[in-house]
């Protein structure tokens, strides 16, 4: 290993992940969620990030350490000899560039007009303020031939040595950042034109002289941002700087040195030989930073990234993934990183796998979505985890077994530098470009997996049940599946969508209908994402039954234990929740939701959807008011998140239990039929069961029925109607809500679902 200080971890957080089987029935619409978020909290919109298609790139033959960008020209430092054109093997095509290079954001190709040379690794670059001039730090003794002691200033279109600015550092410099007429410089050196530093040193912009700035740290420097606070902020390994405690990280006096409050250090700690904080980057406001922590045991806690307010330091959010980061850049609300990530089921992504898989580029909010579910910061805030997946290759340049060291951009390209051959097994070695949509050529699509294969079941008369294990796509979450039965590809007997990602595949289905008893079909299903692009599965064949029995749909008996949210029905696929996840649990046997008073929790099963369901309920609440009520609601059909078909069940303290079937569409709620329930009184912890049937079309049939748990189900429907509103016309979901009035007294309520059951009514 060499002294950049990369580390392989050997802490490991053991997650487990439990699977995840969709039963769906008819649904339309394309793909969509091409950007969706994995573990957002809310309903905010999603940032958009960049593709995963590999745009021609400049390579390089060795490790790109530091990147940085003006306009559309990124600025790449390393350790290698040349550069050869995008889709050239090595050796081909060379031209000679030692450790530092430009290179066009647009076409990918180098920028034969900036020329300069560094004798040894460059390891960290920046710009100047105006864009005029390129700083770039690290092990060198000579930039173009000249002596430039581990700082040089470069002019930003020739590469020339800037005339005049000359400073020194008698060691490794590794972080640098400039102001309109200063330069700040940090790493592991003592001296600074031939003046004592302790690992910080300012030069004056227009002369290199040294400035009166000189704080103090007591270990290696790493990163250095200034944002609009005006505070140089710092990190790396030291745990003190000027003499006092500042833990990884702190913020300094930009003239004076002295240090100033920095909140982040109480909850992220990374210092010593074997942690640091690894990098830093700011978009104004906002300070962004990554980690590595190296011995289990050892004085760090963050290997993923994190967010602080960019004047006091106060903790915005921390990304809890496992595996050491060593770049990060925010842009147009998402924020990349470069890293070997190998476990964020903290922010509800992959576990921790035997062996480790790793994610080498990895892209979150720059805003907080929702909280850490476990690891070393559970509880706190955390951004949302992106759909963009891109695969970078390992290298072998340093023998680290890294692949990505550096990330940089603007606001249409992001640009990876590391030392990986390929990327999405396309040969680029050493930097990569991505782009925008709207620019990019939108060829990444879903994979085709060996598993995808339809399973052919027909046990119902007339039906045939397709399901299959989904596949998965790097940019597209929401993949949408063509059933397409004896070869009609042009008219596909149904379409579901269905979200995946590369470690969570559920398992599908689509239940075809119509058919006549006893004929032979084949069927085979279609990926598409929201480009167009597809895979096909392999072909089955099935004969189709006599037998009448309802298809079931989704079914839950909640016999697992999970806080923050309801995991999955099995079958019926994951749990989506409104309301906030912290209100939601599953435990006693029981899937059980708060809501505060005036307020509404809901959780649906959205990865089932048809026209003809048949849902069946236990539900109870822990307390029932005296006054205003709690009502406990199963939706037959919900489309979207404002319209549906319900059965609402309200309960009084002491009064007849009222059932009452509504349509709700934008937002409006109408009462269809509405029962009080002879024989039924409110009542605390009482269970009761609810049954509601939604069938059909032009006009849907709405019926329910509710009776106490435990007794026979009557015979009748209690309230039925028929309704024939445009908007509910298409497939909806199951689904499960729970009010509390405004007018009861307590502030909450919890109640609990048990023993779902949902299937089409033997309808097909």
């Amino acid at each position: 290993m060499n002294s950049l200080g990369a580390r392989t971890p050997h802490r490991v957080l053991l997650a487990a992940l439990a699977a995840l089987v969709v039963a769906l029935a008819v649904a339309g619409g394309p793909a969509t969620g091409r950007d969706r978020a994995l573990a957002a909290d809310g309903n905010q919109t999603t940032p958009p990030t960049v593709t995963a298609d590999v745009l021609p790139t400049v390579q390089i033959d060795g490790v790109v350490w530091a990147q940085t960008t003006i306009g559309n020209t990124v600025y790449v430092t390393g350790r290698f000899s040349s550069a050869r054109p995008a889709g050239a093997p090595a050796g081909t095509g060379e031209t000679p560039r030692s450790n530092i290079l430009a290179y066009d954001l647009v076409t990918g190709n180098l920028i034969t007009t900036f020329n300069a040379s560094l004798n040894a690794d460059g390891l960290g670059i920046t710009s100047s303020p105006d864009g005029s001039r390129v700083y770039v730090v690290g092990n060198f003794t000579k930039a173009n031939g000249d002596n430039r002691y581990r700082i040089a200033a470069l002019d930003a279109k020739t590469g020339a040595l800037v005339p005049g600015f000359n400073p020194q550092v008698d060691y490794r410099a590794r972080a640098v950042v400039a102001t309109g007429d200063t330069v700040y410089v940090g790493g592991q050196f003592s001296v600074a034109n031939k003046t004592a530093r302790s690992r910080l040193a300012a030069f004056s912009a227009s002369n290199g002289a040294l400035l009166p700035w000189a704080p103090a740290a007591d270990n290696e420097v790493f990163g250095l941002v200034v944002p609009t606070s005006g505070s140089v902020v710092v990190a790396g390994r030291f745990t003190t700087l000027n003499d006092e405690p500042n833990y990884g990280m702190g913020a300094l006096d930009p003239v004076t040195g002295a240090t100033r409050p920095w909140a982040a250090t109480g909850t992220v700690r990374n210092a010593g030989t074997d942690s640091a904080i690894y990098s830093l980057a700011t978009d104004g406001a906002t300070v962004y930073g990554t980690g590595y922590q190296y011995k289990s045991g050892g004085v760090g806690n963050l290997e993923g990234s994190f967010a602080a307010d960019g004047t006091t330091g106060a903790i915005r959010w921390v990304a809890g993934c496992n595996g050491d980061t060593y770049s990060v850049k925010p842009i147009g609300g998402v924020v990349y990183t470069a890293g070997h990530a190998h476990d964020c089921s903290p922010l509800g992504g992959w576990p921790q796998t035997q062996p480790w898989t790793y994610q080498r580029a990895v892209a979150t909010t720059a805003d907080a979505r929702g909280k850490n579910q476990g690891g070393t910061f559970s509880g706190k805030p955390a951004p949302a985890l992106l759909n963009w997946w891109p695969t970078l290759e390992v290298g072998t340049f340093t023998g680290q077994v890294q692949a990505a060291w550096s990330v940089t951009g603007n606001d249409s390209y992001v640009s990876y530098g590391g030392e990986f051959p390929k990327v999405n097994n396309v040969a680029q070695q050493g930097i990569v470009r991505m782009a925008v949509r709207t620019i990019a050529p939108n060829r990444e699509g879903p994979r085709y997996q060996a598993d995808f294969a339809p399973t052919l079941t027909s046990t119902s008369s007339g039906t045939v049940r397709v399901s299959w294990q989904t596949t998965w796509d790097p940019e597209t979450r929401d993949l949408r599946y063509r059933v397409v039965r004896d070869g009609q590809t042009d008219t596909p007997v149904g379409t579901v969508t269905v979200g995946s990602t590369w470690w969570s595949r559920p398992t599908a289905q689509f239940v075809d209908t119509g058919l006549a008893p006893g004929s032979t079909h084949t069927y085979r299903v279609y990926a598409d994402d929201a480009d167009g692009n597809s895979t096909n599965s392999t072909l089955g064949t099935v004969t189709v039954s006599t037998n009448t029995d309802p298809v079931v749909l989704a079914g839950d008996s909640f016999s697992r234990t999970v806080t923050g949210g309801w995991g999955s029905a099995s079958p019926g696929g994951s749990w989506s929740l409104t309301g906030g996840t912290s209100n939601f649990r599953v435990a006693s046997g029981a899937g059980q939701m708060t809501s505060a008073r005036n307020a509404t929790t809901t959780a649906v099963l959205g990865s089932v959807r048809g026209t003809a369901t048949d849902t069946t309920v236990t539900t109870w609440a822990d307390q029932v008011p005296t006054a205003g009520g709690v009502v406990l609601t199963a939706f037959g059909r919900r489309v979207g998140t404002n319209d549906d078909y319900r059965a609402a069940v309200r309960q009084v303290a002491g009064q007849p239990v009222t059932l009452t079937l509504t349509r709700k569409v934008g937002g409006t709620q109408t009462t269809l039929a509405s029962l009080a329930v002879p024989g039924l009184v409110g009542t605390s912890g009482a269970k009761l069961r609810v049954r509601t049937q939604v069938t059909g079309t032009n006009p849907t049939v709405v019926r329910a029925k509710v009776w106490p748990a435990g007794t026979t189900e009557p015979a009748d429907w209690q309230v039925s109607a028929t309704d024939a509103t445009a908007a509910l016309q298409v497939p909806g979901s199951p689904a499960l809500s729970t009010y509390l009035s405004s007018g009861a007294a307590s502030t909450s309520v919890r109640a609990s679902y048990d023993d779902l059951t949902v299937t089409d009514g033997g309808q097909g």
